[in-house]
Parts: structure tokens; C-alpha cells; sequence
């Protein structure tokens, strides 16, 4: 059996995070809750990671993937349940990567800033 490495692990769980943190700012319009699940799983994989470099590209990949992700598991619904016109789910998707793009040009930044920060203090923690 293949071992599983740290980093793999700790990508699917941002992964995870990232795409029920959209589903929190969609499904219940909590945007607090949201930039705070977006710092707060940033800055941890910042800490736990400790490599800049590594930290960074895990986040912007988790990321970009969880909306990616997001925004197929938003739309499927509407496509399952019979409302396959094509004119209906384009609108949809078009509303919902409006409004995510809008988020993400202050989240995403916000995010880069929480993992620098986790990446730092991890450093300053294992110097100690």
C-alpha cells in the first residue's frame, strides 16, 4: 500500500474547506463566516507547512479548485432535477461566477496574506 504524503492530505482538506466556505457564502449568505473560514484554513496550512513556497502553491491550487468544484456542485442540481434547458443552467452559472468573482477579488488576496502569516509564525515557532 502507497503511503499518503502531508501535503496531499492537508490539499484535499483545504480542498474541502475552501468548497463548503463557498457553499456558506451561497447557501446562507453568511460572509463573515466565510473570510473567516478563508483565513483561519490559510493561515493553519501556512503554520503546518512552514515552506513558503510549498504553502502558497497548496493554497492558490485549493483555492481556485474548491470554486472550480463549487461552482459544478451548485449548478448540478438544477440539471438533475429537470431543468436541463441549457438557456436556464447558463444563466445560472453566469450569476453564480458573477457573484463569486466578485468575493474572490478580496478573498483570494486576503487568503495569499493569512498563509504568508501562518508561514511566518510557523518559521518563528520551530526557530524556538
Amino acid at each position: 500500500m502507497k503511503n499518503i504524503s502531508t501535503p496531499s492530505i492537508l490539499g484535499i482538506s483545504l480542498l474541502i474547506i475552501f468548497i463548503s466556505g463557498n457553499f456558506l457564502l451561497f447557501a446562507w449568505q453568511n460572509i463573515v463566516g466565510y473570510y473567516l473560514l478563508t483565513i483561519l484554513a490559510s493561515f493553519f496550512i501556512g503554520a503546518l507547512t512552514v515552506n513558503i513556497e510549498r504553502s502558497l502553491k497548496l493554497d492558490a491550487i485549493a483555492f481556485i479548485a474548491g470554486c472550480i468544484v463549487f461552482i459544478s456542485l451548485y449548478i448540478l442540481p438544477p440539471m438533475l432535477y429537470g431543468q436541463s434547458y441549457e438557456r436556464q443552467v447558463d444563466v445560472m452559472i453566469a450569476l453564480v461566477t458573477t457573484q463569486l468573482a466578485r468575493t474572490i477579488i478580496v478573498s483570494f488576496p486576503v487568503s495569499v496574506f493569512a498563509c504568508l502569516f501562518g508561514c511566518l509564525s510557523g518559521i518563528t515557532s520551530a526557530e524556538r
